[in-house]
């Protein structure tokens, strides 16, 4: 074998040798993704677990406020309604409670209609009936 054909067997060894190790270093890089990546999913999948516990969480949550809040919400239009009949009450019992003060002013008045006005008189204040009479009608003259 000539000197030529070995230096270019050689050479094409070399060649083939570096490139060799070129292919084992790619191959260990790539490995190394593949380990790397599989471990990221791993962490995605735990990470996506987790989040979907806390989003079932988070809802079951979501319903029970709102159910509460109907609940708040339901039992505040009834105490607005118990207090809306409250007050209607309130002002019928006023209401009759003044016709009542005014018949008896009436009937007070007609009663004591043989008395001269300048004698008595009778008038409403916050809510009660006043007679006011002169001396002489309270005292016999003596």
């Amino acid at each position: 074998m000539s000197n030529k054909k070995f230096a270019a067997s050689e050479a094409r060894v070399y060649e083939l040798q570096r490139d060799s190790v070129n292919t084992h270093s790619q191959l260990y890089d790539c490995n190394l993704q593949v380990n790397n990546l599989k471990s990221d999913k791993a962490s995605l999948q735990n990470d996506k677990t987790s989040l979907q516990s806390d989003k079932e969480s988070l809802q079951n949550k979501n319903i029970a406020g709102e159910h509460n809040l109907k609940t708040l919400a339901d039992e505040s239009n009834v105490t607005i309604e118990a207090q809306a009949k409250q007050l209607r009450d309130f002002r019928d019992i006023i209401q009759t409670q003044s016709e009542l003060m005014h018949n008896l002013k009436n009937s007070i008045s007609k009663a004591l209609m043989n008395y001269e006005a300048d004698e008595l008189s009778i008038y409403l204040k916050n809510g009660n009936v006043y007679v006011s009479l002169q001396d002489k009608l309270l005292f016999s003259a003596s």
